[in-house]
């Protein structure tokens, strides 16, 4: 969905600006100019926020799949999509929080930065100096402080999904349950990453041989296309495996941190 509405935006604009303009120009667009543009724009926003919906629907609904298999109860595909939906503007909610928080700490690192290069002086990164060193090390604090959220707030969706809460709720749970063990998430976490990086690069290359080489060239399509489907399909595919990781680890760290009542419910 997104890939599809991304490429008539990025065609629109590849149009309107041409393989001769400056990036940083001073051409002031033509009403026709940015009609066109706001044209192609809202569709792809639209369907930003559509994915994203379905995303938390799927999210919520693999970890409610992991909760009954845990319990050992029946979870058909009809009820695992309305586990989903039950909780999908709470996961959406909380997505788009902790998306505008990770924002804003990025923001603010960039501003201390820039008044450290200001105040304590400095020119390009490679001149070194003082404010050059002090902005070296917001940046570093900065990974670090946006590490530190990712990992406290990664079992905030298994617990909305398998203990019926809210998204504020769902932050309190998850930052209870990671503890002291966020080392033990990130582990986890960053080998789904690479695991489900290394398997979309060699699904998405056998799908775009098949869609590019085979059926682009049999019926037409363009190349370009091919490609955004063969990507779109192979991300599809692996979307489950890093959600359903998290929902795992999640009762591991309900049997850590609370021992007595995790395995009766």
């Amino acid at each position: 969905l997104t890939a599809a509405t991304s490429f008539r935006f990025n065609e629109v604009v590849a149009d309107i600006i041409g393989p001769d303009a400056e990036i940083f120009g001073n051409e002031v667009l033509t009403q026709a100019e940015f009609e066109r543009l706001l044209g192609a724009l809202v569709p792809a926003l639209v369907a930003v926020f559509i994915a994203g919906l379905i995303a938390a629907v799927g999210l919520v609904a693999a970890s409610a799949v992991v909760g009954a298999d845990f319990y050992h109860r029946p979870m058909p595909f009809g009820a695992a999509v309305r586990a989903g939906l039950a909780r999908a503007l709470s996961a959406l909610a909380f997505i788009l929080v902790t998306t505008v928080l990770v924002v804003l700490l990025l923001i603010g690192a960039l501003l201390l930065m820039a008044l450290a290069l200001l105040v304590l002086g400095g020119g390009a990164f490679d001149q070194g100096g003082p404010g050059v060193f002090a902005a070296l090390v917001i940046g570093v604090g900065t990974v670090v402080a946006l590490a530190w959220l990712t990992m406290r707030w990664a079992p905030a969706l298994p617990a909305m999904a398998n203990e019926d809460l809210g998204w504020r709720d769902a932050m309190r749970r998850s930052g209870y349950l990671s503890g002291d063990n966020l080392w033990r998430i990130f582990v986890v976490w960053l080998l789904a990453t690479i695991v489900t990086a290394l398997l979309g690069a060699v699904v998405t290359q056998l799908l775009a041989i098949v869609l590019v080489d085979v059926i682009a060239a049999s019926f037409g399509l363009d190349g370009v296309i091919a490609e955004s489907l063969a990507l779109a399909l192979g991300t599809v595919l692996l979307a489950p495996l890093l959600p359903v990781l998290m929902a795992v680890l999640y009762f591991d760290l309900r049997v850590r941190r609370d021992p007595a009542g995790s395995l009766t419910d």
